[in-house]
């Protein structure tokens, strides 16, 4: 069954949603990637840009080191990316380009962002981390042969983020 079979099925077929995450491969981000993991409750938002529901999130893992009751970032694992409902309904990801750009250009973005530097994911960052992770998506969008509509709403989105 080919990938985008597969998406197809997990878009009809709920409890095949997590096999299907399982069978997605990360590409070069698999190098930051610990684990995919599809959520079936919605616990994620973004609030700041008035969105009530995401596709997916990336959750950064850091490792800490305590010295004289502080925190210092030593480094960061590999983050795990959290799958949501929205992701197997919404037109944004119904290809398998599109949900590809979303879990590995976008959310791939973000895991790197994290392991390459912890400070990236600090609240007064999220701004600047989720507009480069649009950026990228763009760039990578010819590459997956994807269409002008999927960019005009990733160029709405960083507007959105821009005016948050």
């Amino acid at each position: 069954m080919s990938l985008e079979e597969q998406l197809e099925r997990a878009r009809n077929d709920e409890s095949y949603r997590q096999i299907f995450v399982n069978q997605v491969p990360l590409e070069w981000a698999s190098k930051y990637i610990h684990n995919v993991i599809y959520e079936p409750k919605q616990e994620y938002t973004n609030l700041a840009i008035g969105e009530m529901q995401s596709y997916m999130s990336c959750e950064a893992r850091p490792l800490f080191k305590i010295t004289s009751n502080l925190f210092f970032y030593c480094s960061f694992r590999k983050s795990n990316i959290h799958i949501y409902p929205l992701s197997f309904t919404d037109p944004l990801t119904s290809t398998i380009n599109r949900f590809l750009s979303c879990l590995i250009d976008h959310e791939g973005f973000h895991a790197k962002q994290a392991y390459s530097n912890p400070l990236n994911f600090k609240d007064d960052n999220r701004k600047q981390t989720e507009i480069d992770a649009y950026l990228n998506q763009i760039r990578t969008s010819y590459m997956r042969g994807l269409d002008d509509n999927f960019r005009a709403e990733l160029i709405r989105k960083i507007g959105r983020w821009m005016n948050s």
